[in-house]
């Protein structure tokens, strides 16, 4: 039911108790809805009340009163208060309806007037001290009007025309009470300014500490689902994932940690303490030396702890790869730890101890690195007959003995050694210039201990071509000398025999380095501790023979200069 159907007659009805069955149900659900209508139905009930008669009955005469009550109504000022109820019903339908609801106000004007006349005048209040108690003044006495005797008819109304005093009430109609003045309207209400908007200061103290920034990214990276551009921050405890190509994070500390492409790992930041908990792929960090604090990378397998290397971190299955590059660090699984340093691999998995460190290139192992952005400090490979060479005669190089050479034109001295002024029997004296040399400029990329390899061949086929009383074994020419910057020279090559085959290594190329070993496992010529920077490498002539009947001078192909004492060069790492 809407307001227009509710209106007017229907809810005179409804409040009169003529209304049955369903029209009745529906005028009620349709006042427990509309705020409206509920209040006009309270209207017409309160009128009803106040009339204390049952409902009029048209006559003539009453029709006449009705009309000049309201003729006198229309002429007076306009009350202040007009009922909703009145100016729907206006509208409505039924006139017979709408004339009894005009008869009923009618009545109720009558009513006001009478009782505004009737009522005596209020004597002024008595002043009260500023001391006293404020006292309650008495309610008014409430206004009674005559009632008509028992046997009395209720006869036409009859009403006063304005401008004229009120007339006495007829005896046959109840006087209604006094209306109640309706409460006066609240002042609308003042709007309130928005709220300002919280100090950013509360979302900074919010957030979780920048773990570092994108320094270099070659494709696709994202944290915690967003893109990542370069210069972007990562943030403690989020998940960093690189999709293709790799991905590069600089620290304060300047730390680098690279992200290889299928790798998901979060970086995490608490004070001094750094950890990389990689769930997926491989992750390398080079980690600048720290005072305090641990640096970690934490596996389902396990946890690798530095405090000043380059190392890497693959998953690999239910295993852990851990590759170092430079300095040690400790690889720790659920059934113990093992250390690594420099040039050496391990496996851990959860259940059983890290394997033992097998040596490796970590240039070679680690070329992703390098490619990222994080420098892998691996050998130094130099061509001995190279265009950075400078040869001091009689000391060149030759296509002789090139088969199976690397460079192509190894380097050899070519002048028989017995002829010259500090030949001792077998080679020539050491700190000398004799002999002729080679010089080469190196730039080290780090202090540290350096070593030195040598990719050599013998000519001769060991038949002790200088052999004497003191030592009288095969002894072909087999050394030279090495100095660094001038220094002491010390003996380089001199190795005769493979200690696993137990072969003569004459007429093979093969990596050699400390001349005091002769016999037995090759290993490299320690230079000594170096400071970072350029420094100069002189290899000279110790113990050649080379004739045009007797070409026997040892030959140099490459040299490898290393940080790992326990690396091993190969063919194919020079190449590559």
């Amino acid at each position: 039911m809407t307001c227009e159907e509710c209106g007017g007659d229907v809810l005179l009805d409804h409040v009169q108790g003529r209304l049955r069955g369903q029209e009745r149900e529906a005028v009620e659900r349709h006042l427990a809805a509309c705020a409206p209508c509920r209040a006009a139905s309270d209207d017409l009930r309160a009128l009803s009340q106040l009339s204390g008669a049952p409902a009029l009955e048209p006559s003539a005469a009453t029709d006449q009163a009705i009309r000049e009550v309201i003729l006198g109504a229309a002429a007076a000022p306009k009350p202040a208060t007009r009922r909703r109820w009145l100016r729907r019903s206006a509208t409505a339908p039924s006139a017979a309806r709408y004339f009894w609801i005009a008869a009923a106000a009618a009545l109720f004007v009558c009513a006001l007037l009478y009782s505004l006349a009737s009522t005596p005048p209020t004597a002024p209040s008595r002043p009260v001290a500023v001391t006293d108690p404020p006292t309650a003044a008495p309610p008014p006495k409430p206004l009674v009007a005559p009632q008509p005797p028992a046997d009395a008819k209720p006869g036409p109304a009859v009403l006063p025309e304005p401008p004229r005093p009120p007339a006495p009430r007829p005896p046959d109609l109840p006087t209604p009470p006094a209306p109640r003045p309706e409460p006066p309207k609240p002042p609308p209400p003042t709007p309130t300014p928005p709220k300002p908007p919280a100090p950013a200061e509360t979302v900074v103290a919010a957030a979780a500490p920048e773990f570092g920034r994108v320094l270099k990214l070659t494709a696709r990276s994202e944290m915690a689902g967003a893109p990542l551009a370069k210069g972007d921050r990562i943030f403690s405890g989020d998940s960093v994932a690189c999709r293709t190509g790799s991905l590069l994070i600089e620290m304060q500390d300047k730390s680098v940690i690279a992200l290889r492409a299928g790798t998901v790992a979060a970086p995490t930041l608490k004070g001094d303490d750094v950890s990389v908990r990689l769930t997926e792929g491989e992750v390398a960090c080079s980690v600048t030396p720290r005072a305090s604090g641990r640096f970690a990378v934490d596996t389902p397998q396990g946890t690798v702890t530095v405090k000043g290397t380059i190392f890497s971190v693959r998953l690999a299955g239910s295993s852990a790869i851990v590759t170092v590059a430079k300095g040690k660090v400790e690889a720790r699984s659920e059934a113990g730890p093992v250390d690594l340093s420099a040039g050496e691999r391990s496996t851990m998995s959860r259940n059983s101890a890290p394997t033992k460190p097998e040596a490796l290139n970590p240039d070679r192992a680690l070329a992703w690195v390098e490619e990222a952005g994080i420098a892998v400090p691996g050998p130094i490979w130099i061509a001995a007959g190279g265009p950075t060479a400078e040869f001091h005669a009689p000391m060149t190089k030759g296509r002789r003995y090139a088969e199976q050479s690397l460079t192509g034109e190894p380097v050899f001295a070519n002048v028989d050694s017995r002829t010259l002024p500090s030949w001792e029997g077998r080679f020539l004296r050491a700190d000398g210039t004799e002999g002729g040399w080679v010089a080469y400029a190196v730039d080290l990329p780090e202090a540290g201990t350096w070593y030195l390899w040598g990719r050599l061949y013998y000519p001769g086929p060991g038949n002790r071509l200088f052999r004497d009383d003191v030592e009288p074994r095969e002894n072909d020419p087999n050394s030279f000398y090495v100095s660094v910057d001038g220094g002491p020279e010390k003996v380089f090559g001199n190795l005769r025999q493979d200690p696993e085959t137990k072969a003569l290594w004459y007429r093979r190329w093969h990596w050699g380095g400390e001349g005091a070993v002769e016999l037995g496992k090759p290993a490299p010529l320690a230079l000594g501790t170096l400071a970072k920077g350029r420094h100069t490498l002189r290899i000279r002539n110790r113990d050649a023979v080379e004739t045009g009947g007797i070409p026997l001078a040892p030959r140099l192909d490459a040299l490898c200069l290393t940080t790992l004492r326990d690396y091993r060069p190969r063919d194919e790492d020079f190449r590559k």
